[in-house]
Parts: C-alpha cells; structure tokens; sequence
C-alpha cells in the first residue's frame, strides 16, 4: 500500500504544472477559436462548445496530451523548470501562430513532408502577415503573466527522471484508450462526424496541434518522402483500374477541330463559375471573361478536385490528368513521379513549352514538379520585377505584362501555362484598385472583397488579351481560361449564408470552378456536362487532334467533348452528375489508386525517368510571392 501511495505521489501533477497546464489550456482555447472562427475576421469563444466542448471526452484526451507535454519539464533542475517553461511556451505560440496562418491560407496544417520539400519548401512569417489576426498575440499572452507573477509563481515540485517517466507514461496509458470509443464520440460536427483521423485537421481536434506534429514527426521519420514499392496486388489493382476507366471510343465530332493552333492555359487564382455574366453595382463582374465565353465552349458544371496541394494540385490535374496524393502535397512530396504530362507530349509533338509562375518555384515545390513533366522553361517570382506587389505577391498586372512579351516571343506552335495570384484569400485588394461601384457595407465585406478583386484580374486579362491580338496570335492560339479551387465560398462560406446582403446569385459551396475554351472560328456553345479537372488534359488533345498513344491509358480523366459518362469525383470523394452502375465505386477507387500509382512512382517502369529531358528557367534570384 505504501509502494502505491508513492507511485500515486509520483504521478500526481503539482501545483507548479497545474498552474502551467490553465495557462496552455487558454492558449489552446485561443488556437482552437481562430481554427473555427466563421470568418476569420471576429475572434468570439462560441464555436468552442460546437467544436471542441460537445463531448467531455474531446477535452479530456486534449488534457492528457498537454500533461504529457508537461511531464518533460521534471528533467530540468528546479531552478531551472521556469526558464524552460517560459522557453517551452515560446516555441509552441510561436509554432500555433504558424498553424493558425497556414490554416487560413489553405485549410489543412503544415506537415513535414510539405516543409522539407525538395529545394527547400519555405513558408516564412512575413508570408503569413495578411493572414494572421490582432487576437493571435494572445497566444502569447501566458510569457508576461509568468514573468508578472514572480515571486507568487507556485514553486516547483521536486522532479527527476523517475516522475517523468510516470506522468509521461500515465498520460500515454490513458490516451490509449481512445480505440475503445468511436468516431461518433469524440467527432466533431466541424470536421463532418465521425471524425476522420486521414485528415490532419480533425487530427488536431482529437489529440491537439501538438499531438498532430508528434504524430506527423513520427510518419515523417517512417517514410519520409520516398516512393514506396507495390506490392502485386496493388499493381493489379492500378492495372484494372486503368483498363475499367478506358472508354476506347473512336475519335468524336469535335476531335482535331482546332489542330495545329497554338495552346495557352490561364488558371485563376481562387476563380469560381457563380461570376460570370453577372453585376455588382450596375457594372458586370468579369466583362472580359463573359466576352470571353461568347467566343467558345463554357462549361458550367466543371469542378475543383484539389486535396491538401491546393493550387499546386490544380497546376499537377491540368498537366498530367491524374489525382492528387490523399495526405501530402504531391509536388511537395513526390516531385519527380513519372506522370503523363500534357507539355511533354505536345512538345514531342514539335511544340515549344512554357510555364509562368507569379510564385517562387520552391513554393508547394511547383518549380521541379513542372519542368519534372517536360516544361522546356519555366520561369517563376524569381525572373519578374516584384516592384509591384500586394496581397500574397506579385500583382497579377504586373505578371501578365511582364508575361506577354515572354508568351509573343514563344516559337509557333507553342503551349504556355500561366497562373495568377492576386485574387488569393483573403482577398484585400488596395483601395485604389477598387473599381466595382458596390454599397459601402458590401465593400467591406469578404464577397465584396472577392468581387473586387476578380473584376481586378479579368481587367488585366483583357489587357493581357488584347496584347496577344495587337501581336496577331490571338487567331491562331486556344485561349482556356479556368479556376484553381474556390475562393470565397471555401473561405467564409457559413458568414456568406448568414449576411444580410446575401444575393441569390451568390450561390453556395458547389466546387463549380469556370473552364473555358476560346478560339478564332470556334462556335459559342455551353456545355452543362459534369467534369473536373482531370479531364482538361484529355479534353484539349482531343480538340488539338493530338493522340497520346500509351499516355491516353495512363491518364485519369475523360475527353468531355467525346465521353459516355456524365459525372465528376470531388476530393473528398463526393460524386456530382450520374454514375451510373458501378461507376461511384470506380470514381471514388480512382483517389485511391492515383494515391498508389504516385507514392509508388507505377509509371516509371514503363520507362526512365522524364525529369531530364526538361530545361528549367533557373534557379529563383528575388522570389517576391507570398503565397
């Protein structure tokens, strides 16, 4: 009984690490309103009962984990358990300051397959700066009340290496019972119950940031970001999945209809389909892209498909027709995967290849992950003049000047892929670029922030536009013009339903992103089919009258111009339009497979690897991107 009695003295948390574990559990509270804030401009405590209070099991496993933390602070002296504390405490505000931004910028949390990218993945602070919120320093706030409380600051109990252990493992014995209750119990309605462990949001919601990072650590010591090997099942199952998605239809009506014309891709940054064509003040929204539209295809039921790249998944679908990784980054992680590729095949096809990036190549390590697949150039934030830069980096009108003479200078024919940065959450354009004559209380608010800032950019497209015609190529060049993801819909959706303002054209959360395809003597038509962004790629070699040969097997994605299928998989594997029989088990199968033939680099046993043959733009000398 004595021997228990000590075990139990041991064990039990002092009055020194009580003290400690209220002052982190505020900064957890602070953390976890940020990450659940409705629009990231109010800091308010009422999310906190919805998200993280509703089962008492959530805080209890939250405490356990924060103790365990604590217990590491018996292995320094008692003189010394303060100082660490303070310094302890730093280093996590500091790291949740991180998060929070991140969060807010792409809706996930920083893992470190993504932040050791090849070439140095950065993120700095300063990248963060639009992001972050006033009430984040509150984070901080424990550093001077420590300090203030001097004298009166609990003294430490005595330590040592037997208590840390004790308090570390108890805290782990009991975390460990979390197998034994079910999502639906430790869910949260914020992370669509039950709760998903795949994700590392709802991660964080379980067992805290800080378990999150210990967990990502532990993955990222295991496999880092090495292809691993398939095993023969898995190969047979890419193998049948692949054949099972081959429609092996002859070529359609539309195929070869804009042979030998020159290609140029523009991807807008956060573009959603609910604009076009409509006004806000008495003026229309996106004028140029409407006129745009009256040029040639438009399909209004095209959709985003990005998982945790964001953007850089975008730039990966519409090159290789093949999708995103499930828990990483692919470009982050997995750069040099042998992929189709749309510039590779085009330029074996005698085309000259360009990508324009207003981003420094190492973000979401985009830089090797294009010319990986073939791009002969690729120029990113580190060849424009940054001079003129707001927001999240360089200003889309000073990138597609500077991108125009770069585009005219290209060889005939040629395939330029550019994508633009100014319309990026959170949306702040400067005031003297303001031009849409919206109500004051419209203005100020994240649609009227959102319209502002796409009628900025389809102003500059127009320009930019209108310099490719003065040059003579806009007859003889494919203009596509799409969105990566959405913007303002994915970023304050739940404040856009509850406003007073609320319009009926605004729309909802529908992953409708626009994609259109313009051309000299290509008749105006709208396509209400459903597709996502896979099915780019196959769409424009369709209408260029290119054939991929073995390529068109490897691709993910369908020609929606000469398609039996009517339906699209999103991300998080819901399905929009008409399976069919036995198509949602194929569609949604088909994340999965890409997530092996990726990680398990499938394609490069059909041949070496393709990064050589690509001639890169060099490396960035001033990247001015803040995205």
């Amino acid at each position: 009984m004595h021997a228990l009695r000590s075990a139990l003295e041991a064990v039990r948390p002092s009055r020194h690490q009580w003290t400690l574990f209220g002052l982190w559990w505020f900064k957890l509270l602070v953390f976890y309103a940020g990450l659940f804030s409705v629009d990231h401009l109010h800091f308010h405590l009422g999310i906190l009962n919805r998200e993280i209070f509703r089962s008492l099991l959530r805080p209890a496993y939250h405490s356990l984990v924060l103790m365990g933390i604590l217990a590491l602070l018996n292995a320094f002296p008692e003189r010394r358990r303060n100082a660490a504390f303070g310094v302890l405490s730093a280093l996590v505000s500091c790291l949740l300051l991180v998060d929070l931004g991140y969060y807010r910028a792409f809706r996930a949390l920083p893992s470190l397959g993504i932040l050791s990218a090849v070439g140095g993945l950065s993120l700095p602070l300063d990248h963060l700066t639009p992001l972050l919120r006033p009430w984040d320093l509150l984070l901080f706030l424990d550093l001077p009340l420590v300090a203030a409380l001097g004298r009166w600051f609990p003294a430490p109990a005595p330590g040592g290496f037997r208590r840390l252990a004790l308090q570390a493992c108890g805290c782990a014995g009991l975390f460990l019972l979390v197998p034994l209750f079910g999502g639906g119990v430790l869910g949260s309605p914020g992370a669509r119950e039950p709760l998903t462990l795949a994700k590392p949001v709802d991660l964080a919601v379980l067992v805290t940031p800080f378990g999150f990072h210990a967990l990502d650590f532990a993955s990222f010591l295991q496999k880092g970001r090495r292809f691993v090997p398939l095993d023969p099942g898995e190969r047979e199952r890419i193998r049948g999945w692949l054949r099972e998605n081959d429609e092996g239809l002859p070529p359609g009506p539309a195929a070869g209809l804009l042979k030998g014309r020159n290609l140029l891709v523009i991807q807008v940054e956060s573009l959603e389909a609910f604009v076009l064509g409509q006004t806000a003040g008495g003026v229309p929204v996106t004028p140029n892209l409407d006129a745009l539209r009256r040029r040639g295809l438009s399909f209004s039921r095209f959709h985003e498909q990005v998982n945790l790249g964001m953007s850089s998944d975008a730039d990966l679908m519409t090159n290789t027709s093949v999708y995103p990784v499930r828990r990483e980054a692919t470009f982050a992680s997995y750069p040099t995967a042998t992929l189709p590729s749309l510039p590779r095949i085009l330029g074996e096809r005698g085309y000259a290849t360009l990508s324009l990036h207003p981003d420094p190549g190492s973000f979401w390590n985009v830089g090797q992950g294009l010319s990986h697949l073939g791009f002969q150039r690729s120029v990113d934030a580190g060849r424009f003049d940054c001079g003129d830069s707001f927001g999240m980096g360089l200003s889309d009108a000073s990138f597609l000047a500077q991108a125009l003479p770069l585009v005219t200078a290209l060889r005939e024919p040629f395939y330029a892929f550019m994508v633009t940065l100014s319309s990026h959450e959170p949306f702040h354009l400067p005031d003297y670029l303001r031009e849409l004559p919206l109500d004051p209380a419209l203005d100020r608010s994240p649609m009227g922030d959102y319209l502002q800032s796409v009628h900025y950019t389809d102003k500059h497209l127009g320009l930019f536009l209108r310099g490719l015609e003065r040059e003579g190529l806009l007859r003889r060049t494919v203009v596509v013009v799409t969105g990566d993801h959405q913007g303002v819909h994915k970023y304050y959706e739940k404040e856009l339903l509850a406003s007073p303002l609320a319009q009926p054209w605004w729309g909802s959360r529908d992953h409708r992103i626009p994609l259109l395809i313009a051309a000299h003597g290509l008749a105006p038509r709208e396509l209400d089919i459903h597709g996502g962004q896979v099915d780019l790629m196959p769409t424009l070699l369709g209408l260029l009258g290119i054939d991929p040969g073995e390529e068109r097997t490897r691709m993910m994605g369908r020609d929606l111009l000469n398609t039996g299928r009517n339906l699209a998989v999103l991300a998080d594997g819901t399905l929009v339009g008409s399976a069919g029989a036995g198509g949602a088990f194929h569609c949604r199968e088909g994340l999965e497979v890409a997530d092996l033939i990726i990680r398990g680099d499938y394609f490069r046993d059909a041949g070496a690897a393709l990064g050589d043959r690509a001639r890169s733009g060099g490396p960035p000398t001033g990247p001015c991107s803040r995205r």
